[in-house]
């Protein structure tokens, strides 16, 4: 279908969703919490990176909280943080810096890139119909979020996840708890509507 089934660019570029997801998963046990935190005090959970030694053994690079710069936060609407930015597929491992250090602040992944972020929105939230040039994984960790589209909607909990493929979209947290959903973005090409 892609013309490029069982290429090594392929392996390489599912290997690195995968470990974005994971990463990003290995931290959400502490902003599971967010349903308890209060607006204005952001639930950071931990992001652990992994890379190599001098040695060529596996080891953790990073274990603990995002840089400052890649947290943000809208008291009683949304918080989180950038975990992490690949900016072009294949990623550049032999690059060992963090690339949130300086954070970022767009909603879309450089172009041919990709962004994993993990978001908390509070209750009452919503997000009025927006549409971007990417394919999104969003995750639900904990709350109740309605996807609304041009053509119907659905509520996503714990354990969902939604695949949004570069269609016009909303979100709205549904009850009186907060939201927290992981989102890795991979730009796209849009396909044209008919």
């Amino acid at each position: 279908m892609f013309g490029w089934k069982g290429s090594p660019n392929r392996r390489r570029f599912i290997s690195t969703v995968t470990g974005a997801i994971a990463g990003m998963l290995a931290g959400s046990r502490a902003v599971t919490s967010a349903q308890s935190q209060t607006p204005g005090k952001v639930a950071i959970g931990r992001r652990v990176v992994t890379g190599f030694d001098s040695k060529g053994k596996s080891m953790i690079v990073f274990d603990g909280s995002p840089p400052k710069a890649a947290i943000y936060d809208n008291p009683g609407k949304v918080s989180g943080y950038q975990a992490w930015l690949v900016r072009s597929v294949p990623a550049d491992l032999t690059d060992k810096s963090d690339p949130m250090v300086n954070g970022y602040d767009r909603t879309e992944p450089p172009k041919g890139g990709v962004v994993a972020r993990m978001t908390t929105w509070y209750p009452g939230r919503f997000n009025p119909m927006h549409q971007t040039e990417t394919i999104d994984f969003g995750i639900v960790i904990s709350g109740n979020l309605e996807l609304g589209l041009e053509a119907g909607s659905t509520v996503l909990g714990p354990g969902d996840l939604v695949v949004q493929r570069a269609t016009p979209y909303s979100w709205r947290v549904i009850g009186d708890k907060p939201c927290t959903i992981a989102f890795i973005l991979i730009d796209a090409k849009a396909e044209s509507r008919k």
